[in-house]
C-alpha cells in the first residue's frame, strides 16, 4: 500500500501495524489523499483524491469506491 498526498507528486510506501491498520511515517494530516495497493497476484488499484482535505483522526466519511 502507498500513500500520494494532494502537494506531491511521490508515493510514499506505507506500512502494516496489524490486521487492516496501516501507518505512514509522513505527515499526511488535513491533506487529500490518493492510495495505490497491489493484491498478491500483482494487481494494482489506484485511488486517486478518495480522502478529502481538511480531514481529521477519527472522522469517518463515505465513498463510492471501496477496496
Amino acid at each position: 500500500m502507498d500513500v500520494k498526498s494532494n502537494d506531491s507528486e511521490d508515493w510514499m510506501p506505507m506500512a502494516r501495524n496489524w490486521g487492516a491498520n496501516w501507518h505512514s511515517l509522513a505527515n499526511l494530516s488535513g491533506k487529500m489523499l490518493s492510495f495505490r495497493l497491489t493484491n498478491t497476484d500483482g494487481h494494482t488499484l489506484v485511488f486517486n483524491d478518495i480522502v478529502p482535505k481538511g480531514w481529521t483522526f477519527g472522522q469517518s466519511f463515505v465513498s463510492k469506491l471501496q477496496f
